[in-house]
């Protein structure tokens, strides 16, 4: 490993590690009694996995292990290199379980927070997770994982397009990914679907298949034009809308598997109608295989509408507007970390992705720091923001203003150095060919 890389692993760990320390104190309601410290340190949770007689939840248990996770992988990659995989695990095992423990000592000085030793199993067990995903990673990378990574650059743009587009659906519509096989929870999520077989249900809840819409909109569109060659038959527009009808259907029926998540009559129907759309878009106007000036103007189209439709809905105003704001919305991250849940986290990870296009969008201009598209981000993120304040069931957090920076810098980052992967392989290939 060089020493930028060594270098920016140390760096991310050490903000990393100061981040986890805010999400363990925040929202920062802190005491110094003696009396009070020592009342609370009674009411540690001393048992592992269980309270009061009854096992821990789930999602605290996995919000946990996931938060330690990038700890031990950023600092397994921090040694690397410098001491064997065993001795490197056992460090970082070490380093998860003093940190924790800390962490779980200063929550003594919190109010609202409660110290535990479950708490301490499941980060320490996370750092470990962490630790063994960077040591198969940087041990496996050069043997397996880069060649595929370098096979899958040299494809086609808009195969890469399709295939990026497709994962990123299919990550959105399965989040938060807290599964059930429990026939009792399979059982009420059936009823709720056939319970609800009207085509258009109350407004509110028409928020999932306008999503729908724009997404199997998307999808068609994308495929085709990554798949299908130049002439095309209507026989093999009939067979893509077959598939997209049956990626529906099976989209929705593996959201009957997800607690956290539901469908309906209305969603399959919004999926099939952006089908049909995506494929009429893509029959008048398909992208030219040297310029993508039609692509372009279909993913700005589409993707401008999912913007406003994910962050105005429902389009009406609230009855007061100070109900839409809390000292909780401008703490960063108050209202995630005090109480977790699958449906807070995959709020969180929405928001990153709503703004992921904006930094592929920025990542034209080559000379930006990641600083700068981030404040940017931000920025934009501010200013979608602040109408919450006026919008029914809508409310202010200064955590999405964060997210929506981080969504633009990721996108930024991560289609720069795809492009100059990409760059930077053409040339190899070309370097490589031998003189005539």
């Amino acid at each position: 490993m060089d020493l930028k890389t060594n270098t920016l692993y140390k760096n991310t760990a050490v903000c990393f590690t100061l981040f986890l320390i805010y999400a363990c104190l925040v929202p920062f309601h802190l005491h110094f009694s003696f009396a009070e410290v020592q009342h609370r340190f009674h009411d540690i949770r001393w048992i592992p996995y269980f309270i009061n007689g009854r096992r821990t939840s789930l999602t605290d248990l996995a919000s946990n292990i996931a938060l330690f996770m990038p700890f031990g992988f950023l600092t397994a990659g921090a040694l690397h290199g410098r001491i064997g995989n065993i001795l490197l695990i056992l460090r970082v095992i070490l380093l998860g379980f003093v940190l924790s423990a800390l962490l779980e000592l200063f929550q003594l000085f919190t109010v609202i927070r409660v110290s535990s030793v479950t708490d301490v199993c499941n980060n320490t067990l996370g750092a470990l997770i962490g630790s063994i995903f960077s040591c198969v990673y940087h041990n496996r990378f050069g043997k397996s994982i880069k060649p595929f990574l370098i096979s899958l650059l040299k494809k086609p743009l808009p195969m890469l397009y399709a295939y990026s587009i497709f994962f990123g659906i299919l990550f959105y519509q399965l989040m938060p990914f807290d599964f059930t096989l429990d026939l009792g929870d399979i059982k009420d999520a059936v009823k709720f679907s056939l319970s609800h077989t009207e085509l258009f249900l109350q407004w509110d809840a028409m928020q999932s298949s306008g999503n729908n819409f724009i997404f199997f909109t998307v999808g068609p569109y994308m495929f085709c034009s990554a798949f299908l060659p130049r002439s095309f038959s209507g026989k093999q527009i009939l067979y893509a809308a077959i598939g997209g009808l049956f990626a529906v259907a099976s989209v929705e029926a593996v959201q009957l598997f997800i607690v956290s998540r539901g469908t309906s009559v209305s969603n399959f129907v919004f999926g099939s109608a952006g089908i049909f759309h995506g494929l009429l878009w893509f029959k008048k106007f398909r992208p030219n295989t040297t310029r993508f000036r039609a692509m372009r103007l279909f993913f700005t189209f589409n993707y401008t509408i999912f913007f406003i439709f994910n962050y105005f809905f429902p389009f009406r105003l609230a009855d007061t507007f100070s109900s839409n704001i809390s000292w909780y919305s401008i703490i960063p991250f108050a209202s995630y970390f005090v109480t977790i849940s699958m449906s807070s986290i995959a709020d969180l990870i929405a928001q990153i992705l709503l703004f992921l296009p904006i930094g592929c969008y920025l990542a034209r201009n080559k000379h930006l720091s990641l600083f700068r598209i981030f404040s940017a981000g931000c920025i934009v993120a501010l200013i979608c923001e602040l109408p919450h304040c006026a919008i029914a069931t809508r409310f202010c957090d200064i955590t999405d203003v964060i997210s929506g920076g981080t969504g633009c810098a990721l996108g930024y980052y991560w289609t720069h150095r795809f492009f100059a992967l990409r760059t930077a392989l053409k040339h190899t290939a070309v370097s490589q060919q031998p003189a005539l």
